[in-house]
């Protein structure tokens, strides 16, 4: 899972083992937390995290939305599941203002994190 790392702590090496490192992480996309216990020695995979932004064209009654990127091609298999983020969306598109959406990704997940005007 592609998580945050909030808080990182350390246990001294003792008589019977190396040094611990406990890790308390959010997941980016849901926000649960993790917590997990490792040897000092083990490395961690990092998830290589991509923002985009992509052109607003609409958004239906279930909250799919219909995005266009650099190249012209459309997507619209994004839904927004943040309610307040759906209301400013569906008010850039009442008001028929140009927006970019950001879309963040990563370990084979999207999600929708933020609007803003283009100008």
């Amino acid at each position: 899972k592609a998580c945050k790392i909030v808080e990182i702590s350390t246990s001294q090496s003792g008589k019977h083992g190396g040094a611990k490192v406990h890790i308390i992480a959010l997941d980016i996309f849901d926000g649960e937390k993790h917590e997990d216990v490792f040897s000092h020695t083990i490395n961690i995979e990092c998830p290589y995290v991509k923002r985009t932004e992509l052109k607003l064209i609409d958004m239906d009654e279930k909250g799919f939305v219909t995005l266009m990127d650099d190249q012209g091609a459309t997507k619209n298999d994004l839904c927004c599941t943040d309610p307040e983020l759906r209301k400013e969306i569906q008010a850039k598109l009442d008001a028929e203002q140009d927006a970019f959406v950001c879309v963040l990704s990563a370990a084979g997940k999207k999600l929708i994190i933020s609007i803003k005007s283009m100008y």
